[in-house]
């Protein structure tokens, strides 16, 4: 069986973070010539739930760059998150820098001095982490600061420039383990997968793959890590790589 995975920030969405409509429609054709569809995405599960467009593809998601699988139901088959400890210790190691944090927990979004103990943040267990976010207004560059005081057999850091954050999440989680994972979990052999995305945490997504496909408008340096390289997302890049890939007909300009 065939395997699309399809990331959906600057993939499967536009600029103005829409899924179009052209994308939609290849995606359906794909699905009813047989080819297995996930959504795989740095996203919460509520966050993707937001759009009902997406509903109507009826297809397996993975959230928060794979540390969440969940079937075409929405029942969570799978999961892997960070200890309170572990994060606690990041944060400590990481104040200095000044970065402003959020903390994604299954208790919903908190933000770092409420997880340190500072204010009225008191779950009745410890809570399960997702993910950290650390962004700024500053330079860029300084995203790279972050990296050198975590600790890298811990979590996996993932830079998205264009937004100038970067993002922890552990380092057993990523977007291609949780392809496999959900192989395993399904019962379903896939003897080809391909993988669409544009941003770093779809490096390790291209791994999984079979081919991968990266779009017009990644960074070249995550073009380097694909095979081949499709329109940006403002202009259907993932119908176009649909078309191409299945030979479908979809005239898409």
């Amino acid at each position: 069986m065939k395997l699309l995975s399809l990331d959906l920030d600057g993939t499967l969405f536009n600029s103005d973070a829409e899924p179009t409509s052209e994308n939609l429609r290849a995606v359906q054709l794909a699905q009813q010539n047989g080819v297995h569809v996930i959504l795989n995405s740095g996203r919460s599960l509520p966050q993707i739930l937001k759009y009902p467009q997406l509903m109507t593809l009826n297809c397996p998601m993975i959230c928060y760059n794979g540390s969440q699988i969940y079937d075409q139901s929405q029942t969570l088959l799978h999961e892997t998150y960070l200890s309170l400890a572990d994060v606690k210790e990041a944060l400590e190691q990481t104040q200095h820098l000044g970065f402003d944090v959020k903390i994604h927990t299954e208790n919903g979004q908190v933000l770092a001095e409420e997880l340190q103990g500072e204010a009225s943040y008191q779950p009745l267990s410890e809570p399960k982490i997702y993910k950290v976010i650390f962004s700024t207004d500053g330079e860029k560059e300084r995203l790279y600061d972050v990296k050198k005081h975590i600790d890298s057999q811990i979590f996996t850091a993932t830079i998205e420039a264009h937004k100038k954050r970067i993002e922890l999440t552990s380092n057993k989680a990523s977007k291609g383990l949780a392809i496999r994972m959900y192989e395993k979990l399904s019962g379903i052999h896939f003897d080809e997968i391909y993988a669409i995305g544009d941003g770093e945490n779809d490096i390790e997504h291209f791994k999984a793959a079979t081919f991968s496909i990266a779009m017009g408008n990644a960074k070249d340096f995550i073009k380097e890590h694909a095979h081949e390289v499709t329109k940006s997302n403002d202009e259907h890049g993932v119908a176009f790589a649909i078309q191409h890939l299945f030979k479908m007909n979809l005239q898409v300009v």
